[in-house]
């Protein structure tokens, strides 16, 4: 029986190091990570605005897709505009301006980045994955989450 669990466990240690070595960098969503720019953004990603809307130093609201655009010096980062304390929609119910966000519902507080700054919320607002087009168009793909330092590279 202990033969077999250390089978099964290196099956899976290689099966893990295999995935992890066989990641395509021509890749043409999300995680640009690799500096490519796809030619147009992937069918599972919305277009919810441009590079030229979303000007650096900014938060944008995008009321149609419940989306907050942010860009800083990194690029471009997408999250939920959704507030985590009671579902109200900032876009909706909120305020929305480059030093933070504020739920009206219920006071909560979030910087630029999401975090929450003053309850009641407990939690940061949800990233999601986005990427940027060669033609400047931004995607953002609501089923992928992704860490708070993630953004899309401005070509």
């Amino acid at each position: 029986m202990n033969e077999r669990r250390v089978f099964l466990q290196m099956l899976g240690a290689g099966a893990l190091a295999s995935a992890c070595s066989s990641s395509d960098s021509s890749d043409t969503g999300g995680s640009t990570g690799s500096g490519s720019v796809p030619a147009t953004l992937p069918e599972n990603y919305t277009k919810v605005g441009t590079t030229a809307e979303v000007m650096a130093g900014t938060l944008t609201q995008v009321a149609a897709a419940s989306v907050l655009l942010g860009r800083d010096d990194g690029g471009v980062y997408a999250m939920t505009s959704i507030c985590p304390h009671a579902n109200c929609d900032m876009c909706l119910k909120g305020l929305v301006i480059p030093k933070g966000i504020v739920c009206n519902c219920h006071g909560s507080e979030f910087d630029p980045a999401g975090n929450v700054t003053n309850g009641p919320a407990l939690k940061s607002l949800v990233h999601y994955d986005c990427a940027i087009d060669a033609a400047g168009n931004i995607g953002v793909d609501k089923a992928t989450e992704v860490e708070v330092e993630f953004r899309a590279p401005v070509p």
